[in-house]
């Protein structure tokens, strides 16, 4: 090993191999090098670069260029033998022998906007043809390298063929448009490339081989050919968030989880919104396309499943392929004597071990759940509206029209279906739920009505909207057991009932926007598998012994867990969830196994044990670049903008209007677009409210960035209020349409609104590097007070009265608002390039710099000169190696006792994320140092990246008996 000093710094580096070279080891080799004059930012700057020889001997451990590769700081300087200057961004050295004579010593192969070239060992030039205008890599596509894939800035991508056997011929073909890569792989012999991007998802394409009769799209003849497209298949994605440039929460309705909505992506086709939350992994056993316009769906026995849709029935027998590979094949079931397929089904369900009952409109019918052969059947004059399983009996409820509710059992003794009660209600129901021995009906009047089966005991309470479903939920508590009646509401919301003495409404949650479907999981006995003993997800209380959970679609589905004052929720991943069912006997070999539709696909599946990350893309017509959440209308409120196109000779540099879109976070619809003026573009979005006034507005900051100006000079302040007809919040809107916000009021700022904050029903913006607060009053913003100091403000945060401020160069800064003005009170005297900051409390701050360094402030002693500011301390570093850009309060699947406790995500503009929590207690800090301190003693040596990897090697550093003794 050696070293070799260049004077300038190198672009690209490759070897030029020779025919002597696959003989065997040489004492010397050919190095081609692209080089190029560094900036003052550490980039390559535009222009001429200039392609040298370099002769490198291994023995003397020398090398010797060519040509000197003097860079052009003027003109003057003439092309020579081993030296060419060429404004490209991408080199490559093809092996010898490639394509034909004229590789017989390889060649170099060079790629810049608009063109490529090729040249040969002594860079002459061969061939040369019009390309493409960004390139952003070039890789070998085969072994013998006469095929070349290069990638365009906006995800072009491209065939580079060589051809030709006395004089090179270069053919291009577009394959396609693909994610904008920063590096591509390929294996089996081109077959599969890995396109690795960082602004965008990752992606895995089959390439096609393309046919002997395919124009290419360019050639050195000079003849025009048509492009080929769509030469290949994505076959799979790797989930990329970054760059995250900003992101937002949005807190759940127990208050202890958050959903995270990032913006992410750059240029142009690339940006999206990442909807972020943890969720229980599905299992996927097998799919089905084609199951649309489903009503119900449910399972019977361990390989039937029944399907309705608008007057018909179907039923689907389920069996595992003989291969043995796991695949399953479905089939129409006409076996079904007892099974009423003219109708549309109300029920499915088992009442014992070998019945099923089936609901229609007409009655009731018994059948076998072997071979559905029919056992017993009821019916009544009147049609039925709902039915609804008896838990905890043999038997079914159902309701007309008129109200007239009724209450069937099998016995098994006499194989009979018998009316075991009937009572009457107000009012046309909507749905039912029974179990021993209440009962309940929820009414098309917004009532819910409940009573008990054998005892005159009738209530009615009035809920917030229409209920849909209804489920009783009982779980085993410390002393005894307690019942709750859950209400899935047609608002996308579920209503919690308790009994305590009387019956009360306790408290409603939100899982979606769609009318809930409510369905009661198996038994928690029957629940034994590897997801858990009886509780697959989360701890019980204190005290239980078995807890039930439901099932709650409402678009998409989650699993709802009664607890003694509160309603735990988890998420299922899996979007687009419209029904479900329940193998509770087992599917074949197979317990516990679930049926979904989800996107009109029937999935077989399991739910695991766990929670991972699901993430929802919604693509965008522009990269996002600000984000707020309007929590009155659940939409999310984006400003988006593209980076200037890259100027090449054939096109000049152009900037596309920056606009705010509207998206609705449950549905993910875009609502509508406002678009800004010419050279405007967003600086910050927030919430916030004004005194007086309980209308929540939205507040944007924008810069007019001009080319001539190294700092915009002006800006607006624009106020969002949502519009009064409240149907645009969950319809979609077209192109055509108003946006479902309406414009309030502008204020004209000297400077770029760096970043808006609510503060005490006000609203505070930094505007270059100053501080403005403001106020609503007679449809205006007014001007409350100003701080001017600092270089740029970045970044603010508020708590109570005080103000914590992120400089770009003067590290931060505490204020407190009193006396209807600004006042310093604290300052970092060290300087740091700050890019966001937070405050813990109102004497603990954290900032992150642009060195990757997490730094934990506190609120030192006075200082002597100034009077009665402090001095921040630095009591805390952390190296993290990511570009934090923005902290926001809130949890995100996290239990916390202490809910007092606030806890900080952040999120880099790698695409990282993360949470920290502060310890408050001394002793629970000492231990989490002491498990710390063993843990590294452990681990010696510490582990290599290959063994940290290999789950088989891996063993636990610490047993559970070595935590026992710090906790």
């Amino acid at each position: 090993m050696f070293y070799v000093d260049m004077s300038e710094q190198i672009a690209c580096l490759d070897f030029l191999l020779s025919d002597e070279d696959s003989d065997g080891p040489s004492e010397r080799a050919t190095l081609v090098a692209l080089h190029a004059r560094e900036d003052s930012y550490g980039g390559w700057e535009d222009g001429p670069k200039v392609l040298c020889i370099h002769c490198i001997d291994l023995h003397k451990k020398s090398s010797k260029a060519a040509a000197k590769p003097e860079l052009p700081f003027a003109r003057g300087l003439a092309n020579v033998p081993g030296r060419q200057y060429v404004d490209a961004t991408l080199m490559a050295c093809v092996p010898p022998n490639t394509a034909g004579e004229w590789a017989a010593q390889g060649a170099v192969l060079v790629v810049g906007a608009g063109f490529v070239r090729l040249y040969d060992p002594k860079l002459q030039p061969l061939s040369s043809l019009r390309g493409i205008q960004a390139p952003l890599v070039l890789v070998k596509a085969n072994a013998c390298g006469n095929r070349w894939l290069i990638s365009g800035s906006s995800g072009d991508l491209h065939l580079l063929r060589l051809e030709g056997t006395r004089s090179p011929e270069l053919i291009v073909q577009c394959l396609g448009i693909s994610a904008p890569a920063s590096g591509i792989g390929t294996w089996k012999y081109g077959e599969y490339a890995f396109i690795g991007s960082r602004v965008t998802d990752s992606e895995v394409l089959h390439l096609w081989e393309p046919k002997a009769e395919a124009p290419a799209t360019t050639s050195t003849t000079g003849q025009p050919r048509p492009t080929l497209a769509d030469a290949f298949e994505v076959t799979d994605r790797w989930t990329n968030l970054g760059p995250i440039t900003d992101f937002c929460t949005k807190e759940d309705t127990d208050g202890l989880t958050n959903q995270i909505i990032t913006c992410s992506g750059a240029g142009e086709k690339s940006g999206s919104l990442r909807f972020i939350e943890m969720g229980i992994p599905v299992e996927e056993l097998g799919s089905s396309e084609g199951f649309g316009n489903v009503l119900g769906m449910w399972a019977l026995g361990s390989h039937f499943l029944v399907l309705t849709r608008s007057n018909s029935t179907e039923v689907l027998r389920i069996s595992e392929c003989q291969s043995g590979d796991g695949d399953f094949s479905l089939e129409v079931w006409a076996k079904t004597a007892g099974l009423q397929l003219e109708e549309e089904t109300l029920l499915c369900c088992g009442v014992c071990d070998r019945v099923v009952i089936q609901v229609t409109q007409s009655g009731v019918w018994a059948m076998n759940s072997e071979n559905l052969a029919p056992v017993s059947e009821w019916t009544a004059g009147a049609p039925f509206l709902t039915a609804s399983e008896m838990r905890g009996g043999q038997g079914v409820m159902l309701a007309t029209q008129k109200g007239d509710v009724y209450a069937i059992d099998f016995q098994e003794g006499s194989q009979r279906l018998i009316s075991a009660g009937e009572w009457q209600l107000r009012s046309e129901p909507s749905c039912l739920a029974a179990t021993t021995p209440w009962c309940a009906a929820g009414l098309w009047s917004d009532e819910l009505v409940i009573w008990e089966r054998k005892k005159d005991f009738w209530q009615s309470l009035t809920l917030p909207t229409l209920p849909r479903s209804l489920a009783f939920l009982r779980f085993s508590a410390a002393h005894e057991p307690e019942l709750r009646l859950f209400a899935g509401l047609c608002d996308g919301r579920v209503s919690v009932v308790t009994v305590d003495g009387a019956w009360r409404l306790q408290h409603t949650v939100a899982v979606g926007l769609q009318p809930v479907q409510l369905l009661p999981f198996p038994g928690a006995a029957d629940v034994e598998t590897d997801m858990g003993p009886k509780l697959p997800w989360g701890q019980p209380c204190e005290g239980a012994q078995e807890q039930d959970r439901l099932l709650a679609i409402s678009g998409k589905g989650s699993i709802l867990q009664a607890q003694s004052q509160r309603v735990l929720r988890w998420q299922i991943c899996l979007p687009s969830m419209s029904h479900a069912a329940f193998f509770s006997h087992g599917f074949g070999c197979i317990q516990h196994c679930m049926a979904f539709i989800s996107h009109e696909r029937l999935l077989l599946a399991l739910l695991r044990l766990g929670q991972r990350i699901d993430v929802r893309t919604v693509p965008l017509p522009q990269a996002p670049r600000r984000i707020c959440y309007h929590t009155g209308s659940r939409i999310c409120v984006v400003g988006c903008s593209d980076l200037p196109s890259i100027s090449t000779p054939d096109m000049p540099r152009t900037r596309s209007r920056a606009n705010v879109q509207f998206v609705h976070s449950e549905t993910t619809d875009l609502l509508g677009t406002m678009t800004l003026g010419q050279d405007e573009m967003v600086a910050s979005v927030v919430a916030v409210t004004f005194a007086g006034d309980c209308t929540e507005y939205i507040a944007v900051g924008t810069a007019i960035v001009l080319d001539n100006e190294p700092e915009p000079s002006r800006g607006q302040v624009l106020l969002l209020a949502l519009r009064g007809d409240t149907s645009v919040q969950t319809a979609k809107c077209g192109l055509d349409e108003e946006p479902p916000f309406r414009l309030v009021c502008t204020l004209e700022v000297p400077g770029a609104v760096y970043t808006l904050v609510a503060f005490q029903q006000m609203l505070l913006g930094a505007v270059n590097n100053r501080l403005q607060l403001w106020n609503l009053k007679s449809g205006q913003l007014v001007e409350v007070c100003r701080y001017s100091a600092g270089v740029i403000v970045l970044d603010v945060q508020v708590m109570g009265s005080h103000i914590l401020v992120g400089d770009i160069m003067r590290s931060v800064n505490l204020f407190r608002f009193e006396d209807s003005s600004l006042k310093m009170v604290a300052y970092d005297e060290i300087s740091a390039w700050s890019t966001s900051v937070d405050m813990l409390s109102d004497n603990h701050f954290l900032c992150a710099d642009d060195g990757g360094n997490l730094l934990a402030l506190s609120r030192g002693e006075l200082t002597a000169s100034v009077g009665d500011v402090r001095i921040l301390e630095r009591v805390g570093r952390i190296h993290t190696g990511e570009f934090m850009n923005r902290f926001r309060p809130g949890f995100f699947a996290l239990r916390v006792n202490e809910p007092r406790v606030k806890t900080t995500i952040w999120a880099s503009a790698s695409g990282a994320f993360g949470v920290i929590v502060p310890v408050n207690c001394e002793k629970t800090f000492m231990r989490l140092l002491m498990l710390q301190d063993c843990i590294r003693r452990e681990l010696v040596p510490m582990l290599t990246h290959s063994t940290l990897r290999d789950t088989l090697q891996c063993r636990p550093a610490l047993c559970a008996k070595d935590c026992q003794l710090f906790f």
